[in-house]
């Protein structure tokens, strides 16, 4: 992964983004009353779609192949808590807030992950 401050900005972005706007559409395309383990999976795929889009709106700017790691992970990561915590219950802006730490944990996740792993290779 990137060790430059604008690329590491760039991942954090992507990841809150894809993180806000998967909750976001899950909120929106979920109403109340579906059971939590199917909401899941139809958050997690939502989310996908969600991050690939971000990542390819943003891979101009920041690349794609770092990208993507916390993009993906924060959006699937968000579809799927968006309905753990009662999408129904939320506001918009506790939708968001959800998205946002979501992403930042992803992204710092993603990080983490990928230094360890890098370690261990060399």
């Amino acid at each position: 992964m990137e060790k430059r401050p604008y690329f590491i900005f760039g991942d954090l972005v992507a990841a809150m983004l894809s993180g806000v706007a998967s909750g976001g559409l899950v909120w929106w395309a979920l109403p109340g009353g579906w059971w939590m383990v199917p909401a899941m999976f139809i958050g997690m795929a939502l989310g996908m779609v969600v991050a690939l889009l971000v990542g390819f709106l943003l891979a101009p700017f920041f690349g794609l192949f770092e990208l993507m790691a916390p993009a993906m992970l924060s959006g699937m990561a968000a579809g799927m808590v968006i309905p753990m915590r009662g999408a129904d219950a939320l506001s918009l802006i506790q939708v968001a807030c959800t998205g946002v730490t979501v992403g930042i944990i992803g992204c710092v996740l993603a990080y983490l992950l990928q230094d360890r792993l890098h370690g261990q290779a060399a």
